[in-house]
């Protein structure tokens, strides 16, 4: 059964309305201990032990089981902060029915909101959704993956994206004349090389394992000429780092790649009308880019 002591203020309180020795004392309803002390021997009425409506064990774990039992985790307790959660709810309506309904402020919101097994659900729907969005997007622009393997292997040895096509590759079958080959993924293209060569190949061909992230870039944020090149926008910038955004980096963490405060990245990811928006230089844009493996620099 929940209790709950509660304080009424006294008829002078009512009267006068708040007063300035109210921002000192504190709401008379919500006393400290010594001044309930204090009440409690010069006006003892005031004091009330108001008892919530009592609810059975079970009726509570059904309640719990149904709408918000959402982690197969630490059971026992999700249940325990339920059946606060619900005392602390009778006993607000108690409370409201001797203080009267002047004023509601809902308390159990959030928490009740994280525990609710439609939210969660909901959330883990849109996050899903998000996952198969940002995939279906890295399928659709990601380019081309070199393969290396032996001749007579189809087990892939070692892989890199293209950012170009090696002159020497061409239609043909892989045979014993070299022991390993390199071949453009869902191709025929194909060319024998030895590890040193591939070596090479990563090297002046290879793409940044973010490279798709870039073809969804305009071509001006992307360009070495600082004279073609722009500053990006606020927008552009967070779909690169910070919350939701393709790479999944924090600002805080992006910061750190530039060598720059937390504080001083949000000044970039602010909105592009926001006093405190400043623009990124060319120089911290690739650099950036390099170090999340979006673009080379």
């Amino acid at each position: 059964m929940p209790l709950r002591v509660a304080w009424v203020p006294s008829q002078a309180d009512i009267d006068s309305g708040p007063r300035l020795r109210d921002l000192i004392l504190g709401d008379p309803r919500h006393p400290s201990a010594a001044r309930g002390r204090k009440i409690l021997r010069k006006a003892p009425e005031r004091m009330h032990l108001l008892q919530g409506e009592p609810d059975s064990i079970a009726n509570l774990r059904t309640r719990f089981e149904q709408g918000f039992n959402t982690r197969a985790g630490d059971t026992q307790r999700d249940f325990a902060d339920f059946v606060a959660r619900q005392a602390v709810v009778v006993l607000d309506l108690a409370e409201r029915k001797l203080q009267g309904g002047r004023y509601k402020v809902p308390r159990q919101v959030a928490n009740s909101l994280m525990a609710s097994r439609g939210y969660n659900e909901a959330v883990d729907a849109l996050s899903a959704q998000r996952v198969d969005f940002t995939a279906r997007l890295q399928q659709d622009h990601e380019p081309d993956r070199l393969i290396l393997r032996r001749w007579d292997d189809a087990a892939v040895l070692d892989a890199t994206l293209l950012e170009s096509w090696p002159e020497k590759l061409a239609g043909c079958v892989p045979d014993d004349s070299s022991e390993f080959w390199a071949e453009v993924k869902g191709s025929r293209r194909r060319m024998p090389v030895t590890l040193a060569q591939w070596a090479h190949l990563k090297e002046h061909h290879g793409a940044p394992h973010r490279s798709w992230i870039a073809r969804l870039l305009p071509d001006e944020l992307l360009s070495s000429d600082p004279t073609v090149w722009r500053t990006p926008t606020s927008w552009e910038i967070r779909h690169v780092v910070g919350e939701g955004s393709f790479t999944g980096l924090s600002g805080a963490q992006a910061s750190r790649l530039v060598g720059v405060t937390p504080q001083n990245f949000r000044k970039y990811t602010a909105r592009d009308s926001a006093s405190t928006r400043q623009n990124m230089s060319f120089a911290m844009w690739h650099l950036l880019l390099h170090k999340l493996g979006v673009r080379f620099a």
